[in-house]
């Protein structure tokens, strides 16, 4: 196995982070819990961290 560095620029990662940040959330059905997809509440504290 040969170690790999990820190479990916700061103006990537900032746009990135950006776009992250300025996400509209289009709510979740009432009552969803997983049942089509990933939960909305997931996902934003995904984009959190």
């Amino acid at each position: 196995m040969k170690p790999f560095t990820v190479n990916i620029s700061e103006t990537v990662l900032s746009d990135l982070k950006n776009r992250i940040k300025n996400t509209r959330w289009p709510g979740e059905a009432d009552g969803s819990d997983w049942h089509f997809g990933t939960s909305e509440k997931y996902l934003k504290e995904f984009g959190e961290y």
